[in-house]
């Protein structure tokens, strides 16, 4: 583990490494207070560069995963293709529910494609996880219809996800702003 650590970029280092395992699929609901303050203040030195490429999913599932709770302290407009780009390309549970979440925070009704995307990807019996009925519950609260049905329980998850996204956009938006 020490040589993979040290070979990292340093933009893996400050910006994934010590933040993923908490953030990666739906484990963000129950993120810790300490956790939290410190996502909030590496928020304020994440650059749209740096979270452009953490979107990349050629990066592997870590970077994107906080590539996408980053985005949430960047003006929309600047991540928001990136955001849906990745929504519509992720690969699993471990980043479609924190990409179905901020995509629908940040990208409104533009996120319904993408999402519809990965659904239908996902729908394959070979695929499948339970990122399915998460993202079909993103598309429901988009107001589109979903290729599948999303169980209250999904939909739960979707909306904890969502609420958390909001929670972390303002903090970070707070921070960098200097309001925290």
């Amino acid at each position: 583990m020490g040589d993979a650590v040290t070979s990292l970029s340093d933009i893996q280092q400050r910006l994934v490494v010590p933040f993923y395992l908490q953030m990666m699929g739906a484990n963000v609901v129950d993120l810790e207070p300490e956790l939290r303050d410190e996502l909030v203040q590496v928020s304020t030195t994440v650059t749209v560069a740096e979270v452009c490429q953490l979107l990349d999913s050629a990066w592997g599932w870590r970077p994107l995963v906080m590539g996408t709770w980053f985005a949430l302290a960047m003006p929309d407009d600047e991540v928001k293709h990136e955001l849906v780009t990745a929504m519509a390309s992720s690969a699993g549970g471990l980043t479609a529910p924190p990409l179905a979440a901020v995509s629908a925070l940040v990208a409104g009704a533009e996120a319904i494609d993408a999402l519809q995307t990965y659904a239908e990807w996902i729908a394959d019996p070979l695929r499948r996880d339970g990122s399915y009925e998460v993202v079909a519950a993103g598309i429901v609260h988009l107001g589109g219809t979903p290729p599948a049905f999303a169980s209250s329980a999904s939909t739960a998850v979707f909306e904890s996800l969502y609420r958390r996204a909001k929670e972390l956009r303002l903090a970070f938006l707070d921070a960098r702003n200097g309001l925290s």
